[in-house]
């Protein structure tokens, strides 16, 4: 999968969790950060792992 498709893929999945999480958390700005971020992190490992970018031959 080449680097554009992965970025969309994970920006996308990342604004549908995200909205979900800013509407049920509580209005406390550190426990929306602290969920955010780990989400974030999360989704890109994940991403990562299964969707490894492949590496260019030395030609």
């Amino acid at each position: 999968m080449s680097f554009g498709k992965r970025f969309l893929i994970t920006c996308l999945i990342l604004m549908v969790i995200m909205g979900i999480e800013y509407i049920f958390l509580p209005d406390n700005l550190i426990i929306k950060a602290v969920a955010l971020s780990s989400t974030t992190m999360i989704v890109t490992a994940v991403i990562n792992r299964k969707y490894p970018l492949k590496k260019k031959a030395n030609s």
